[in-house]
């Protein structure tokens, strides 16, 4: 857009704030002029509503706060009692702006390639005879499904309103595999969880283990091995203080800027998730069929399910509609939208 004769003209459409425009490199104005007025009209739109949460990128940021800040902001009064702003960081690799291969990673959709082929490497190795046996054909599917699940836990991970930064090999040719994935370690333990309760239920329907008996007739005293207390009270009773926490708005540096601790729940898995490794590389759950070693079984069997319950809860929160705006939203920031709209659904 040329610069008219005599410098710009403010006009209905783009009002000019008191003391003039001003744009710096620590505020950047954002593209066109009429944010304020966009704004104001969706609120307008939604008076009903009195607690609104926007989540924008780190650049919108100065732009949204004035318009939800300023009574009359686009000529429009704002109808709502409670406003935040969630500003999230970008997404920057290997190659997005602070890396050693600046020449290398161009868009997102690459990112998922590269997670993809790291994903199908690893499936391979610890399924490929099996899905082979099971008829299961279409492994590169299953591999991106594990890639986009991967990269979305990479996404949560980091404090909202700081960039994600992901750890990429330098070439095609890099040996990744000792690349350190907790989305793939917490989806593997998830895993050989469900494997072990599934055999467990082999074991009842072919008569080698008695039906088991009702929780309450459980002996729970048997369950005297320390990682097994440290499974229940460092992580199935303390489950629901940690959801009630990483749902909480908290302030930053102004009353209306907020953030959410999202990554106590990322967290929260992986740790699960090596507290679960280490009792189930150390402990035999599925003891031989004797009647003295059954009330033990049993006992294992139903911590494992709750701890089971535990992760499953935990990984539906990562899929609610709110983290997958707050996903959306990190990824438009990053340059990719048509991708991020996909990735995000």
């Amino acid at each position: 857009t040329p610069t008219p004769p005599g410098g710009p003209v403010a006009s209905e459409d783009t009002p000019t704030p008191p003391g003039g425009p001003v744009a710096s490199e620590d505020t950047p104005t954002p593209p066109g002029g009429s944010e304020a007025l966009e704004v104001a009209s969706v609120m307008s739109s939604h008076s009903s509503i009195s607690d609104v949460v926007h989540v924008v990128g780190q650049r919108w940021s100065y732009a949204v706060q004035q318009a939800v800040a300023t009574p009359d902001a686009g000529g429009v009064k704002s109808p709502h009692d409670q406003c935040r702003v969630v500003a999230v960081g970008g997404v920057y690799c290997n190659g997005m702006g602070v890396s050693k291969n600046a020449d290398q990673i161009t868009s997102l959709s690459e990112v998922v390639s590269i997670r993809t082929r790291q994903m199908h490497s690893v499936y391979s190795l610890r399924y490929g005879r099996t899905a082979a046996a099971k008829g299961v054909t279409d492994d590169q599917d299953v591999a991106r499904k594990m890639a986009e699940a991967v990269m979305k836990f990479e996404m949560l991970s980091a404090d909202l309103n700081c960039p994600v930064k992901m750890e990429l090999p330098l070439s095609s040719s890099t040996d990744d595999s000792g690349t350190r994935l907790d989305g793939s370690f917490v989806m593997y333990n998830y895993a050989r969880m469900a494997t072990l309760l599934s055999q467990y239920q082999r074991h009842v329907e072919r008569g080698e283990y008695p039906p088991p008996p009702p929780m309450e007739d459980v002996d729970f005293s048997l369950l005297s091995d320390m990682e097994e207390w440290n499974l229940l009270w460092g992580y199935v009773l303390p489950y629901p203080m940690m959801v009630g926490e990483a749902a909480t708005f908290r302030p930053t540096h102004s009353n209306m800027n907020v953030t959410v601790p999202l990554k106590k729940v990322c967290l929260f898995l992986t740790r699960l998730s090596h507290a679960f490794s280490s009792y189930y590389s150390r402990v035999k759950i599925l003891l031989a069929p004797e009647p003295h070693l059954m009330p033990l079984i049993h006992a294992r069997v139903l911590l494992m399910k709750t701890v089971q319950q535990v992760k499953r809860l935990t990984q539906m929160v990562l899929a609610s509609p709110f983290f997958n705006v707050i996903l959306l939203c990190v990824c438009t920031y990053a340059g990719d939208e048509e991708w991020a709209s996909s990735f995000s659904n």
